[in-house]
């Protein structure tokens, strides 16, 4: 370094402005990593959130998302620009860990193309979403010991999605309760009123007959 704090060989000038320029990115990285705290539901600061979010990056190559917002988070977990753990990638998806896990290996899969639910996904991410959930269901089972696995998505706030990009939660369920945090939210074995039940089925099933008929 030259007295004045320029670079060898660096004019003065061009010198403040990559400091300017490093500072700026650093700050903004910060702000990300606590902006996405506060998303997951960690504090100002993100405290230890931070560090669980930066335990692992992994940039995926192939398909970008083609909607890319500064909401996304995951849109941003596929490009790279937020660290995630990742398992698994291919030409169509993405599946990383959930830091927020209901059982031992919970993850999520994704698709790199960006679609906001159940509703916009085309078949065929939508296909090769649930192919390779399938594919890390079994992986839970022989290499995790998981007793079963869950698959779960959630559409709509008031179906618990607080992440508006299309996901398969890969749950892997335990006998041993100590990896196992996962209850059942609804009660199996209590019968329902059984003509109500009949009306919806005649209800969707007149709609999807005219679907087909289309």
């Amino acid at each position: 370094m030259t007295r004045g704090g320029a670079a060898q060989g660096l004019p003065h000038q061009a010198c403040s402005a990559a400091i300017r320029s490093h500072s700026s990115n650093l700050r903004r990285s910060v702000h990300l990593l606590e902006r996405i705290g506060r998303i997951l539901g960690y504090g100002p600061g993100c405290g230890a959130g931070a560090d669980a979010l930066v335990l692992g990056h992994g940039a995926a190559d192939g398909l970008a998302c083609e909607v890319v917002s500064d909401q996304c988070l995951f849109c941003g977990i596929v490009a790279g620009d937020i660290p995630s753990i990742k398992v698994a990638e291919d030409d169509a998806t993405y599946a990383f860990m959930d830091i927020n896990p209901a059982s031992d290996g919970h993850l999520l899969v994704v698709p790199k193309r960006h679609s906001r639910d159940l509703f916009e996904i085309t078949p065929d991410d939508l296909t090769a979403v649930t192919l390779s959930a399938q594919r890390i269901a079994r992986a839970a089972v022989t290499e995790l010991g998981a007793d079963g696995v869950n698959l779960l998505n959630a559409c709509g706030a008031e179906a618990w999605q607080t992440v508006f990009h299309f996901h398969l939660h890969v749950v892997p369920r335990y006998a041993d309760q100590s990896r196992d945090r996962l209850a059942m939210p609804w009660q199996p074995g209590v019968p329902g009123d059984m003509d109500a039940i009949a009306a919806v089925s005649s209800r969707l099933g007149a709609v999807l007959e005219q679907d087909h008929s289309a």
